[in-house]
Formats: structure tokens, sequence, C-alpha cells
């Protein structure tokens, strides 16, 4: 990123980049950046192109191949179109050809979620040019860019209350800014923002929901646990996400219940993709024998298929899961 960074400052952009990966923050604000580089404003220039989305080759052709206009510079971005994943043969073609051909002083951003790197597009652009991935942020990053937001308002929040409002905020960097925009509003007279305001005002998303209500099970804690069952339902939560946000968080403990007999601690959270809320998965790997949490994997599978294949109630089977892996717990 060091690298990406200089050339952005310097404006000695490489001919192509490609931005990809789940946090799309950092990706639009690296875009941007770019951009800027050509132009400082938002407003439409004809030395920048745009294409989103839905791909227009001959558009891109025909960019790519004249020289910027009262610039040493012009940039195409291309954003979720999915080409670096999936293109017809004639298409791809054109597009090699028109990479290869491209004018001098231009850019092409490739601003993607997922990428082929087996790709003949993938591998011209990664010899030609950058690649950068974004993944969702560490809490320790996210800490301090939350911290400066706060500080520019000349605001506070303890740790742990920082730690709980990641958790409960969600994983992208967008939807954590919308969130603490709220808060600072809310909150900008005191200048302290508590957990007790982050109960009152962020909206919890599903994942924050059932690690939650999975916490709740494991303590014995049925009626919370229901309660938040009801809650999910309420929001129309789809019974097979629920599913599969149980899977996920019991194949996360047992994950990091291996890894931690042969890695270090960090690395074994890493190595389960445990980003928030160390410490209570750590108790949680000790605590829960592997035959508990192989027996509630079991469960979610089971359920997941009452679930598509229409054998069982949507939520009678999502319920019967919940109990089912009460009684396991219990065993502890």
């Amino acid at each position: 990123m060091k690298n990406l960074r200089e050339e952005i400052s310097t404006g000695n952009l490489k001919k192509f980049y490609i931005l990809y990966g789940e946090e799309d923050y950092l990706k639009d604000h690296y875009t941007k950046m770019i951009k800027r580089c050509v132009s400082d404003t938002d407003a439409e220039d004809f030395n920048i192109l745009k294409i989103s989305e839905k791909f227009d080759i001959s558009t891109f052709e025909m960019f790519l191949s004249s020289p910027p206009i009262f610039n040493d510079k012009k940039v195409c971005i291309v954003k979720n179109t999915g080409i670096l994943v999936k293109v017809n043969e004639a298409e791809k073609e054109r597009i090699l050809a028109a990479l290869n051909n491209i004018a001098q002083g231009a850019t092409v951003v490739f601003c993607e979620s997922s990428v082929d790197k087996r790709g003949s597009i993938y591998k011209l652009l990664a010899k030609g040019g950058g690649v950068y991935e974004f993944k969702y942020q560490k809490e320790a990053d996210l800490k301090n860019w939350v911290k400066r937001h706060l500080q520019s308002e000349k605001m506070s929040a303890s740790e742990e209350d920082l730690s709980y409002f990641l958790n409960s905020a969600g994983s992208g960097m967008y939807e954590i800014l919308s969130e603490i925009t709220k808060l600072i509003n809310y909150k900008r007279k005191e200048g302290v923002i508590t957990r007790s305001d982050i109960d009152a005002l962020v909206s919890k998303s599903v994942e924050n929901r059932v690690f939650e209500m999975i916490n709740k099970l494991f303590d014995g804690d049925m009626k919370s646990v229901y309660k938040m069952l009801d809650d999910l339902k309420m929001l129309k939560t789809e019974p097979v996400m629920i599913v599969s946000l149980i899977f996920g968080e019991c194949s996360k403990i047992r994950k990091l219940k291996l890894f931690s007999e042969s890695l270090p601690q960090s690395e074994a959270l890493k190595r389960a993709g445990i980003r928030f809320y160390a410490n209570e998965y750590i108790k949680r790997a000790k605590s829960i024998p592997l035959k508990t949490l192989d027996g509630m994997i079991f469960l979610c599978r089971e359920c997941d298929y009452e679930i598509k294949s229409g054998t069982s109630e949507k939520y009678l089977a999502l319920s019967k899961l919940i109990s089912n892996s009460h009684n396991l717990a219990q065993r502890i």
C-alpha cells in the first residue's frame, strides 16, 4: 500500500491498477485519490471515464485509444463489472487489445469485489500495474480510525466501548462511518460516547445479533436467546441466513480450538478469521468440547437441509436447532 500512496502523491501513476476485496470504503478511497491526479473535482471531465456494473467495451476501447485532452493524464475507472472473473472470449480479446495499445498518459483502475488470478486479463494487468487487495480491517486499525473521527470532533469513548461499538456496527467501514456519525451528532454536546448510547442508537448487524444470541445460548440464558430470535424474525431475517451465521460462529470457535493447540494465540485468531471479541472466543474455545461443537455444526447442516428442502417450516426448523444446540451445550 505504501507504493500506491507514493505513486498517488507524486502523480507518477502506473498504467493499470486492480483494487479488489471486501472493504468497499478503502477501494473507493484510493480510486478517488487516483482520479484526483487527473481532476480535483467530482464533476465530469473529458479525461475521466467511469464504467460501472455493465461493461461497455466500445466506450472503453475509444477512451483508451485517445490521448488526454488539455492534460497529461486520463483515467478510466471500471467498477463492479465482474470482467476480471468472467468474460466471453470475443470481449476478452477486445479488452486485451485495448489494454495492450493504451494511449500514453492513460490509467485504468479496476475496482472489483473479486478477481480470477488465472485469467489472461488479470495477468496482463498485474504484469504492467499494481494489484492491491482490501480486506476488512483489523480491530486495532478500525479503533484508531474511529478515534481519529472522534478526536476531530473533540469527543471520546473508552477502549472497551469502542470494541463493543465495532462489534455492533458491522464489518465494513461504510457501515462503521455511518454509525459513528450518528453517535457523534447525538452526543456532540456531552463529548463522550458510552455503551448505553451505542445500545440506543447503533443499528446492530445480523451477524452481531447472532453472535450475542450464541453467547447467551452457551451461558444457558434461553429466555434471552428466544427473545433475540423473535427480534430477528421481526426484522424479517431469512432463517437460512441465521443458520449459516450460527454455523459460522461454531466453526470459528472450532478452528480456534484446533489452531490454538499448535499456534501462538494471535496467529490462531487470525487463521480462525476472528477480528473482534478475541477474549470471548478464546474463553469459548477453551471451555467447549470439540464434540459439542461438532454436534452443533451437524445440527446446522441438518437444519439447513430441512429449510431448503421444505421438509420443515423455516422458523420451526430454526427453533429446533436452537433447542437441540442448547441441549448439547448443557452437557459441557
